[in-house]
């Protein structure tokens, strides 16, 4: 925002505008060098994709660089939706190829 120089001059101002249904303001946020920096977790995946301090995760949510879950940390039905991941046939899930086969589990999993 112009003339809005926290942090130094000529630095500026972004105002976040918050919208509600009705097409009003329902909130609003300052970011700039010395106020309201975003954390990824708030960012959806287009805003996140683009942030260099942030990662899209395996399930769609964004995350700091280097803190999104992993496949065998998600459950089975946010997995389904991950296309880096597979549900498993004894209802885990894992990445892509890397599920046990039924050989390696409780023959009752696979049956």
């Amino acid at each position: 925002a112009s003339g809005d120089d926290d942090g130094g001059p000529d630095r500026g101002a972004v105002w976040i505008l918050f919208m509600n249904s009705g097409h009003t303001v329902k909130a609003h946020q300052k970011i700039s060098g010395t106020k309201g920096v975003l954390s990824c977790s708030e960012l959806d995946p287009s805003a996140c994709a683009g942030a260099a301090d942030c990662d899209v995760c395996v399930d769609g949510t964004c995350a700091d660089v280097g803190q999104c879950p992993s496949c065998s940390q998600l459950d089975p039905t946010t997995c389904a939706d991950a296309t880096a991941c597979d549900v498993c046939v004894d209802g885990t899930c894992a990445d892509v190829g890397q599920c046990p086969s039924c050989a390696e589990l409780d023959p009752t999993t696979c049956a």
